[in-house]
């Protein structure tokens, strides 16, 4: 407190990390509930995710975030309790397209990737009590940049999970309003 100082200040931020999203769908030939209870985002050998290594740092400036020593990888976990994914009622393009966009988004929070090849990191699906694991290089090569998120549209069948489609958009920036420095 500054006697006889008034103020205020505009803090301007920006997300550090980057998120990675699925909507999960099922078509019309897949006949059993469709309860999806996990999400695991993981590495299926090496270590393009990763924790970030002993004190990684980020800069003020810009966010950039620098690994400390030794990362290793990183698996990311999301427990979802009571969703029933939305199914297709028939075998038409129609119905698929109203599942999908019934679809709710799970989403995880990661540390920004700039590989572009993500042949080696799967997201594994448990559905039913099912795990359904599918690589997300089939899907497309995208760097997972700060700030942006990534929604893999995702397909379940009677046969297999298949990302149908990825999308790229900034997140929402929304006015938090102002701060006073007294």
């Amino acid at each position: 407190n500054v006697s006889g100082k008034e103020g205020t200040v505009t803090l301007s931020m920006k997300h550090a990390l980057a998120m990675v999203s699925f909507r999960v769908y099922a078509d019309h030939t897949y006949k059993n509930t469709g309860a999806l209870t996990k999400l695991v985002l993981s590495n299926k050998s090496g270590t393009i995710l990763n924790n970030g290594g002993t004190n990684p740092t980020m800069k003020i400036s810009n966010g950039e975030i620098t690994s400390g020593s030794s990362p290793a990888a990183a698996t990311y976990t999301r427990n979802i309790d009571s969703y029933a994914l939305p199914k297709a009622t028939a075998d038409s393009e129609e119905a698929r397209t109203t599942a999908m966009e019934g679809a709710k988004k799970v989403s995880i929070l990661v540390l920004p990737e700039s590989t572009q090849d993500k042949t080696n990191v799967e997201v594994t699906l448990k559905i039913d009590g099912q795990d359904y694991a599918v690589s997300l290089g089939n899907a497309t090569t995208n760097a997972w940049k700060a700030g942006e998120n990534y929604l893999y549209t995702v397909k379940l069948s009677g046969k297999e999970l298949s990302i149908t489609t990825v999308t790229v958009t900034k997140w929402d920036a929304k006015d938090g309003g102002s701060l006073e420095i007294q």
